[in-house]
């Protein structure tokens, strides 16, 4: 008798873990994600086609995130881009950093990160024309080279 109650009782323990600890790895919206996805594919093929890259600087002691752009897509750079962090298993910790044109094709902004081993970075402009992206990770002191990206997460590159 004790063993298929111990059963039951493990079962009922395990499905109490299983709804208090949600794994940030699953998205809720995940119909609404889905939909997204030809959108961000078509972001993806318009910084393929006009070669769109950008190098990015962060200062860890004064938060400020240099970008510049390798060209401006249409030689016009537009005012603001925006600039996504997302945490590998954290959804908590994701950012999202306006960047201001500083001159030429440099952008300005500035970020609180919490520690991390690695982060996902797109970059795009403001009206989702284009976008680019890179893994981060930002115990490696250099600059990092922003790309076109092939799929709709960087972590895929």
């Amino acid at each position: 008798m004790a063993g298929p109650a111990a059963v039951v009782v493990a079962s009922l323990v395990t499905a109490w873990l299983a709804y208090r600890t949600q794994d940030d790895l699953v998205d809720a919206n995940y119909y609404q994600s889905g939909q997204s996805v030809n959108r961000i594919l078509k972001t993806n093929r318009y910084a393929q086609q006009h070669h769109l890259g950008a190098e990015l600087r962060f200062n860890a002691v004064t938060g400020q995130i240099d970008v510049s752009l390798d060209q401006c897509p249409g030689g016009q750079c537009p005012p603001t881009l925006q600039l996504q962090l997302r945490h590998p298993a954290r959804a908590q910790l994701d950012r999202s950093v306006i960047l201001a044109l500083d001159g030429g094709s440099r952008y300005r902004g500035n970020a609180t990160l919490p520690p991390a081993h690695r982060w996902y970075l797109a970059l795009s402009d403001s009206e989702q024309v284009w976008r680019i992206g890179a893994v981060w990770e930002p115990l490696k002191p250099q600059a990092v080279h922003l790309h076109p990206l092939q799929s709709v997460n960087p972590e895929d590159q």
